[in-house]
């Protein structure tokens, strides 16, 4: 392209200069035509003259239409600037994949319905916006030019400049090759599957950093943290250990060295953002990136980066979109409501209910009903209703989050009563606090409150008591009667508290799960278990049992003080010999 405008700006400056030089000789031969009976030839000297202007003006129209077009293409570009902040950001990344295309692809008919059909597929609408990384940008768009900008520059560190796709980069070690690598598991159609592979040394660590979980021993996870700082489920442990400790800050950069990490550690081909690019949950290695992505999205949104964390849940969905693993459905629509997407909420569900059966979620029967409202939608009403007959639970929950007392005749209804909500399926419960905690400034705002107290009222005193809302119930308890693995892991990470107990790193892990530490694990739990009914066994016999001395050494020590005291007890041999060593005991603890 730089050549081709070099060669167009000099054909440009010879066909200028030969207008001047054409314009110089009519001036000068103005005067000289009157003495045309002393030229000879001047005939063809004018048809010489005349075909060079039929060749400039040709050339002057070529330049024309080039100009026209370069001008067309920059308008088309500035036309796309500006709608970008009406459009959404999903579309525009599209349309600036679809300019990068060849003018004849663009025409070509195929090519056209082809991107038709891609502005409504999933692909689409999840398509990750690596523009979007940083929630300091949202929030200052939130608060004003009066918020200030820390950390937002990348960092260098020992001359090398610290790059992601994925995350604003900060004052972080060097990545080094630490055992942690990606490899091509399977490729299906057009779509790739990748896993992630654990060397000798990085499985060391990972041992170190899983017995430390079990044994609720944090030293050990520090451990492995100084070992290999970009070791992921010591991050992710790490984060969650100051997120408890109320340090946000902290634990969002723990995760994005996550990110980051498993940024480094991919392979080649390997995109994260790729439709078609996608990692199986099932095989153990895989699963520490779906964690962390899963926490960081809960924190962006307790630092209300709602965009920014729906930029992220697209992304964490788009890793395995048929399995979802972990449940990103049931927060997607939360934050689209608190980022204000309604339009892209609408389509999601549109073309949800066809591959994911969102129409038989309670979270999507309420989002659906609000987005409307919001954008003043005729149906919003009977959305609202209908989502109060199919999960009037949910209702409840939202009633109860949010402190709204009701008056005498709502309260009397049967389907809002604490009987009737008790014997709902648990796994309903459990969904209902989820959405009730994520979407609990929604629904506060007094005229969605008005909206939704006058659609409560006009339903009637039957509430729950219809034929319509018995069938509702009959399909709940059907659809609803176990709690899949994805909500559970949904709920532990999203800090629900359930009766299961599980781990951070591996939450309920599935059955089909590819796990070579399971052996290992559990030979070292039943291990850690025998060990510590053997210590509880010395203790109860040898008080004064320190556990850094090993259980042979200690057990030695009980044997023999328990026979000194038999000899003493029974008054044999050395009679004294017990009392003294009592004394010398006794004194001896006192000098300690």
């Amino acid at each position: 392209t730089k050549h081709l405008k070099k060669l167009m700006e000099e054909k440009k400056a010879e066909v200028e200069k030969e207008e001047e030089e054409s314009e110089s000789e009519e001036e000068v031969g103005g005067p000289v035509n009157r003495f045309a009976m002393l030229n000879m030839g001047d005939e063809e000297e004018e048809r010489s003259a005349t075909e060079e202007e039929e060749v400039q003006k040709e050339e002057k129209e070529e330049n024309t239409a080039k100009k026209k077009k370069k001008n067309n293409k920059k308008n088309k570009k500035k036309a796309n600037q500006k709608k970008k902040v009406e459009e959404d950001p999903i579309d525009m990344a599209k349309k600036e994949e679809d300019d990068d295309f060849n003018d004849e692809e663009i025409d070509s008919p195929i090519s056209l319905s082809q991107l038709t059909e891609a502005c409504e597929s999933a692909e689409n609408l999840f398509k990750f916006d690596s523009k979007m990384i940083d929630p300091m940008v949202e929030l200052r768009k939130a608060i004003g030019k009066a918020f200030r900008m820390e950390g937002r520059t990348q960092e260098t560190v020992r001359g090398q400049a610290r790059k992601s796709r994925y995350v604003v980069t900060k004052h972080w070690p060097l990545f080094k090759k630490c055992g942690l690598w990606m490899e091509i598991a399977l490729k299906r159609d057009a779509v790739t599957y990748f896993k992630f592979v654990h060397g000798t040394e990085y499985r060391n660590i990972e041992k170190l950093m899983r017995m430390g979980e079990l044994t609720h021993n944090p030293e050990m996870v520090n451990e492995a943290f100084m070992v290999n700082p970009y070791h992921l489920n010591s991050l992710l442990i790490r984060a969650n250990t100051a997120f408890m400790q109320e340090d946000v800050s902290v634990a969002m950069e723990l995760l994005c060295m996550g990110i980051y990490g498993t940024e480094c550690a991919s392979h080649a081909n390997f995109n994260l953002s790729s439709w078609n690019h996608r990692l199986d949950y099932n095989q153990f290695e895989n699963r520490a990136i779906f964690l962390i992505l899963h926490r960081y999205i809960f924190f962006l949104e307790r630092r209300r980066s709602y965009n920014t964390a729906l930029n992220y849940a697209k992304l964490l969905f788009s890793l395995d979109p048929v399995k979802d693993p972990v449940g990103t459905m049931l927060l997607i629509d939360s934050l689209a409501l608190k980022g204000r997407q309604y339009e892209w909420l609408n389509r999601v569900y549109e073309q949800g209910k066809t591959w994911k059966n969102l129409h038989l979620l309670p979270n999507w029967q309420y989002s659906i009903a609000l987005a409307a409202f919001h954008t003043q939608d005729e149906s919003a009403d009977e959305k609202l209703l209908h989502a109060l007959t199919a999960f009037p639970s949910v209702f409840v929950a939202i009633a109860n989050v949010i402190q709204l007392d009701f008056d005498a005749a709502t309260a009397s209804r049967r389907a809002l009563t604490p009987a009737y909500t008790a014997l709902e399926p648990s796994c309903v419960q459990l969904l209902s606090t989820l959405y009730a905690r994520q979407t609990e400034q929604l629904w506060k705002n007094p005229a969605v409150l008005a909206w939704t107290e006058k659609i409560v009222s006009s339903i009637g005193p039957n509430y729950g008591s219809r034929k319509m809302d018995e069938e509702a119930k009959d399909k709940r308890l059907s659809r609803f009667a176990a709690i899949p693995p994805q909500i559970k892991r949904c709920l532990f990470l999203s800090d629900i508290p359930l009766q299961e107990s599980t781990t951070l790193t591996d939450p309920f892990p599935p059955k089909q799960s590819k796990c070579d530490y399971d052996r290992e694990l559990s030979d070292a739990g039943s291990a850690v278990a025998q060990e510590s009914v053997l210590l509880r066994f010395l203790h109860s016999l040898y008080p004064d049992f320190n556990e850094g001395e090993g259980i042979a050494d200690g057990l030695a020590r009980a044997m023999e003080g328990a026979r000194e005291w038999a000899r003493g007890a029974l008054g044999g041999g050395e009679g004294g010999g017990g009392e003294e060593e009592v004394e010398l005991e006794i004194e001896e603890e006192e000098g300690h």
